[in-house]
């Protein structure tokens, strides 16, 4: 419980402080020390928030996705395998509804047009055992890449090793 608890409050920060009410984010490691917010993110409120194992994920007001904390296996889509311990914007995502963050990947709901309600699923990091759902596996990818078949999507859940799409008319992929 003390865990979650560090990891609610830790979102909590990284939410108000994209919001712009604070100009740090504290540190997850022993010391005290704080991180200041990148700069290009600074006064965009956060929409969504999703954590992984390691890393976590925000959609902003603006479309945009951030993600910080382990990038190792590409799961930050800012087309590295470096880690950040301040947000991080996702290469490519500009209009982002929701997202999901898992253990060593994250996805998210992506529609053509801003003010859109629902779209293809874009997903980023390991692909180990077809995380990703482009058809293939072993083939991680530190941006993000459209998973096939899906266009109609509203909302996503990654966990694991894969996840789902809650698409238009309830259907479930």
């Amino acid at each position: 419980m003390r865990g979650t608890r560090r990891i609610l409050t830790a979102l909590v920060t990284v939410a108000i402080t994209i919001a712009g009410a604070s100009p740090a984010i504290a540190s997850s490691g022993a010391s005290n020390t704080s991180q200041p917010l990148a700069s290009a993110l600074s006064g965009t409120a956060a929409v969504d928030l999703s954590a992984g194992n390691l890393h976590s994920c925000a959609v902003l007001s603006d479309g945009r996705v951030a993600c910080w904390g382990l990038g190792t296996s590409g799961q930050l889509g800012n087309g590295t395998n470096s880690s950040a311990n301040t947000p991080t914007a996702v290469a490519g995502i500009t209009n982002a509804i929701s997202l999901s963050a898992a253990e060593h990947h994250a996805c998210a709901v992506t529609t053509a047009a801003a003010g859109g309600t629902s779209g293809k699923v874009m997903c980023w990091g390991t692909n180990r055992r077809g995380n990703l759902g482009t058809g293939t596996i072993n083939d991680s990818s530190s941006i993000p890449v459209q998973v096939l078949g899906i266009t109609d999507a509203i909302t996503v859940s990654a966990a694991g090793f894969g996840g789902c799409a809650r698409r238009v008319g309830n259907l479930v992929s």
